[in-house]
């Protein structure tokens, strides 16, 4: 899975507050942002999110995570200007 995406699939996802809405901004199913997101909890051995019917939110892992997300993505987007 492209990681990238996985992360933008996170922090769009805490963004919002819910999976569905991220999945939407990135124009793919929800079971593809589960899939990134699974990926991603995976790779760094740790849960991200908090889910229930009603709310999603961030672990405290994820919180811990999501800056470090936030400035991989930011430094890609300026890689990417250049």
């Amino acid at each position: 899975m492209d990681r990238f995406l996985a992360m933008r699939v996170f922090v769009d996802a805490v963004d919002l507050g819910s999976l569905t809405a991220a999945a939407n901004k990135l124009d793919i199913s929800r079971a593809m942002a589960t899939r990134h997101i699974a990926s991603l909890e995976k790779s760094l051995g740790v849960r991200l999110l908090h889910r229930s019917s009603r709310s999603l939110g961030a672990t405290g892992a994820g919180n811990d995570i999501l800056p470090y997300c936030r400035q991989v993505l930011a430094l890609n987007e300026d890689i990417e200007s250049v």
